[in-house]
């Protein structure tokens, strides 16, 4: 099967649900990195409440699972 068919075979609203959280998401960081309240983005926030050894364990995995395995 190639990409495109994997790609065809998602319906239109996982698609366009993907699409508008990542917007959502890209909006937030760079309205808090070019306006200079980088005390309201995603990834302060993500960097203040989980802890090092979370944030650490989750690279870790997502480097095994996309670039080993």
């Amino acid at each position: 099967m190639t990409f495109a068919e994997k790609f065809a075979a998602f319906a239109n609203w996982n698609l366009y649900l993907w699409l508008a959280l990542f917007c959502l998401t890209l909006t937030i960081e760079l309205l808090g990195i070019f306006h200079g309240h980088t005390d309201t983005t995603l990834t302060y926030l993500i960097r203040t409440t989980v802890p090092a050894w979370a944030r650490a364990m989750i690279l870790g995995w997502l480097v095994y699972h996309f670039l080993i395995a």
